[in-house]
């Protein structure tokens, strides 16, 4: 793994095996750094790697905040200890009861993120959101089709959300 720094002519720099990278502006690597692994070159840019290593420490601090808050109030050094092993009087507490809930929460929440990223990717659109590409209204429909035909309340939200989309 090697880091190649960023250069500011404009003279592309070869690299070895007829490849070139023009870290120059204007290209498709203008601004960012290259990382090499192997043969094989990652573009990246600082600033998303520090965004993204922040973002990961209030994860996990949320996460430690989330696991011990409730009945009985575990304290976040206790919380850190069974975590890791140690054996603490809230092991059961922390690591069978609490901890499943919030990796699945966070689990959750990062579906919820991609599955935004993607559709506002496919729509091509910053702001479309799944009424846009009819989501909501395949659900809403596939709703009112089951409350009209007479099936139990208990299919409702199962066809709600098998429901295609009507745009």
């Amino acid at each position: 793994m090697q880091f190649l720094p960023r250069r500011t002519g404009r003279v592309p720099r070869r690299t070895g095996r007829n490849c070139k990278i023009d870290q120059s502006g204007g290209g498709a690597l203008a601004g960012k750094a290259v990382l090499r692994v192997g043969p094989v070159l990652v573009p990246f840019r600082w600033r998303a790697v520090v965004v993204a290593g922040v973002l990961t420490v209030l994860l996990l601090a949320a996460l430690v905040v989330s696991l011990s808050l409730g009945t009985p109030y575990v304290a976040p050094g206790d919380v850190l200890r069974s975590l890791s092993g140690a054996g603490t009087p809230y092991d059961l507490v922390v690591r069978d009861l609490r901890l499943p809930r919030a990796v699945l929460a966070a689990l959750a929440g990062a579906a919820f993120g991609v599955a935004g990223t993607l559709i506002q990717s496919v729509a091509r659109n910053p702001l479309a959101s799944p009424d846009v590409i009819g989501v909501t209204q395949g659900a809403g429909l596939a709703a009112t089709v089951a409350l009209t035909s007479g099936a139990a309340a208990v299919l409702v939200a199962p066809a709600a959300g098998c429901a295609p989309s009507s745009g």
